[in-house]
C-alpha cells in the first residue's frame, strides 16, 4: 500500500489499521505523518474497543442481529447444548461493520479486554502473553465479561475466546468438579491444532459456545499454547492426571518443556 506523504496527525481509519497490523509506525513516519502521539492514542483505542467488546461481544451481539433480520424467535436451549455463534471483525473507523461468515471459514479476530487469568486462576496477566477470555450470555443480545473466580451456574452459557499473542499451536481444554474433561478446541483429540493467522494480540472466539451442565464446585478452562506442533490429546491426558488431586482447581498441568498455559477458574452455584 502506498501512503500519500502528509506533515500532519495520522487520522483515525490509518490509526484503526495500524492497530489491526495493516500498516506499520514506520511505514506512517516515512510518510510524513506525525507519529509523536502514537503510543497514547493507540492505548486509548485499545481501551475503548475493549470496553465496546465488554459490553456488546460480538459472538453474542450478531446472531442477535441475524435474528431481528430475519424476525425469528430465539431458539429453546438443551441440556449440555453447544451453539454456533458467528464473530464480527474489530471496530473500524468509519463505523462497525457486521460480517456473517459460513461454517467453514477460519475465526475472525477482534481486540480482547486488557487481562485475562494466569495459571494460578486467580490473578490477571497482561496483553503480551496468552490469554482465555470468557463472556457469559445474560440476555437476548447481551452478555457480561466474566474473570478468574467468578460464580457460574448450570445452564449459564459461555463464549470461550483466546489470545494466542504469537503462538502458533493451541487448545482448549476444560475440568469440572466431577473430573470430566471437555475439549473445547481443536475439534477433536487427533485435529490440527495449528492457529488461524492474525493480527498480533488480538482475540479469537471459538465457533460454539458452552452451556454449563450442574457438574459441582468448579469449571476450570486451559489454554494451552506453542510455538511447535501440539498434541491435543496429550494436553487432555495431562488435564485428565490433574482431575481428582488437591490441585485440580489451583495447580499447573504437567506439560512438555516449550508449552504455555494459562487457566480461568469459574466457581459453580450450589
Amino acid at each position: 500500500m502506498t501512503i500519500a506523504p502528509h506533515r500532519n496527525r495520522v487520522p483515525d481509519v490509518l490509526l484503526e489499521r495500524l492497530a489491526q497490523g495493516e500498516l506499520t509506525t514506520e511505514a506512517l513516519r516515512a510518510a510524513g505523518w506525525d507519529t509523536d502521539d502514537l503510543p497514547e492514542r493507540q492505548a486509548a483505542l485499545e481501551a475503548d474497543n475493549a470496553a465496546f467488546l465488554a459490553a456488546h461481544p460480538p459472538a453474542l451481539e450478531v446472531p442477535a442481529i441475524r435474528r431481528r433480520a430475519a424476525g425469528a424467535q430465539p431458539a429453546r436451549s438443551r441440556n449440555n447444548a453447544r451453539f454456533a455463534l458467528w464473530l464480527m471483525p474489530p471496530l473500524a473507523a468509519a463505523g462497525l461493520f457486521v460480517a456473517l461468515r459460513s461454517e467453514t471459514a477460519a475465526p475472525q479476530a477482534y481486540p480482547p479486554p486488557a487481562v485475562a487469568a494466569s495459571d494460578d486462576g486467580d490473578t490477571v496477566r497482561f496483553k503480551g502473553e496468552p490469554q482465555l477470555l470468557i463472556h457469559r450470555q445474560v440476555g437476548t443480545g447481551v452478555a457480561e465479561a466474566l474473570h478468574p473466580g467468578d460464580t457460574a451456574g448450570a445452564g449459564d452459557r459461555l463464549q470461550l475466546s483466546y489470545v494466542p499473542a504469537g503462538a502458533r499451536y493451541g487448545v482448549v481444554v476444560s475440568l469440572d468438579g466431577r473430573g470430566e474433561v471437555t475439549l473445547h478446541s481443536p475439534a477433536g483429540p487427533d485435529a490440527d491444532t495449528a492457529l488461524p493467522p492474525g493480527p498480533a494480540g488480538s482475540a479469537s472466539a471459538l465457533p460454539h459456545a458452552y452451556e454449563l451442565d450442574d457438574a459441582p464446585a468448579f469449571e476450570r478452562f486451559f489454554w494451552v499454547t506453542a510455538d511447535a506442533p501440539l498434541s491435543a490429546a496429550q494436553v487432555e491426558a495431562a488435564v485428565r492426571r490433574l482431575a481428582g488431586t488437591p490441585g485440580a482447581q489451583t495447580a499447573p498441568l504437567a506439560l512438555p518443556a516449550g508449552q504455555k498455559q494459562t487457566s480461568f477458574l469459574i466457581h459453580k452455584a450450589p
